[in-house]
């Protein structure tokens, strides 16, 4: 992807992709595709996320130039070694990296690298999210085609499910009827969708994914037009997971008494609620068995009127908080300096193995 040099604002870089369509696209652009990756973060100048990198700044808009190999960064030399993005400040605590680059390239590189990185986040989408995006363009597009979809079900997710509500569930479908499929899926094996590749009008057609991913097939004002659509959409629900996640804090205030310097611990938690219905103490023992990115230690789990608590460590970027709660509640306590992005991706978590309908607010005391 490259884009003419110039100063540009948000909205004139939109407007000069949309005008361009692949024209901004390089004859190395095999798949003609433009990739729209949406992150969460609390960085004031999203420019210090890529210093490690080339950039270039044009207006609101910062060009970086990523190896296509970070294992062998130093090697990259020609124009074909390195991918470009462009960086956007799309919305207060949005970020907006616009490519061509193929996801077989992004994931393991730049990918890979935010993923690890501090104050920064994917835009996730929780199923209710997906779900209500889906019936918006139904409602706006009653000829619309679910061409492809990936869905999937946890065997502890407790939504509607007719057939086989404790299976493990994952679906890779194609086919011209795949919207019908899906709601079939839905309603019987209580499935939801991960990702759709939907063809909305005959020069609308794009990729949509819960990790706030967004690729644009046909790649022209009205395609972005339908992106810019649906995030308004999901805009208000994604800021309120950040202002949660953002709320949650560890600190020590200090104080003068007679008796010396009183350091008093300050905490502000959130809760995590199960809306699907309370949770049984199997589900809750196979929870704490933890996953590739949460580990837990000093695991308490009562039976009968259910009560858990445990320290939680986030593999991904080395921090620690504790849990406690309910099988109704699942209460979040911050300790030390733990980031925003672990609680999303905790929450995460929780929707995926818990309750895909749960909720997180901050704990009122």
């Amino acid at each position: 992807m490259k884009v003419p040099d110039g100063e540009y604002t948000i909205s004139s870089f939109i407007e000069v992709v949309s005008s361009l369509g692949k024209g901004v696209l390089s004859k190395e652009d095999a798949r003609n595709e433009i990739k729209m990756f949406f992150y969460i973060t609390d960085v004031a100048d999203p420019t210090s996320l890529f210093t490690r990198f080339t950039t270039k700044r044009m207006g609101d808009v910062v060009q970086v130039q990523v190896p296509r190999d970070l294992d062998k960064e130093g090697s990259a030399k020609g124009e074909d070694d390195f991918d470009t993005y462009y960086s956007l400040r799309y919305d207060e605590g949005i970020l907006l990296l616009m490519s061509s680059v193929t996801l077989k390239e992004h994931h393991p590189n730049l990918g890979k690298f935010l993923r690890y990185s501090r104050g920064v986040t994917e835009m996730w989408m929780n199923p209710v999210t997906m779900l209500r995006l889906l019936e918006d363009l139904e409602e706006r597009y009653p000829s619309m085609r679910v061409e492809n979809f990936i869905a999937r079900r946890n065997p502890n997710d407790r939504s509607e499910c007719r057939y086989r509500p404790k299976s493990e569930r994952r679906v890779n479908y194609t086919g011209l009827d795949g919207r019908d499929v899906l709601k079939e899926l839905k309603h019987y094996y209580g499935v939801h969708p991960i990702k759709m590749n939907l063809n909305l009008a005959q020069t609308i057609s794009l990729n949509v994914y819960e990790e706030g991913l967004f690729i644009l097939r046909d790649i022209n004002g009205e395609t972005i037009s339908e992106v810019r659509h649906l995030m308004s959409l999901i805009r208000d629900d994604v800021l309120a997971l950040y202002s949660t996640a953002k709320q949650l804090r560890f600190e020590a205030t200090e104080s003068e008494h007679a008796l010396g310097t009183i350091h008093t611990p300050v905490v502000q938690a959130g809760e995590i609620t199960f809306e699907s219905g309370p949770i049984t103490g199997p589900v809750a023992e196979e929870f704490v068995k933890g996953s590739t990115e949460f580990s837990f230690m000093d695991v308490i789990l009562e039976e009968g009127s259910l009560n858990l608590s445990a320290i939680v460590i986030d593999e991904v970027m080395n921090a620690v908080f504790d849990v406690s709660g309910t099988d109704k509640t699942l209460a979040i306590v911050p300790k030390g300096d733990t980031s925003f992005d672990s609680f999303i991706r905790f929450f995460r978590h929780v929707t995926e193995t818990l309750d895909s309908r749960a909720s997180f607010a901050p704990l009122v005391s």
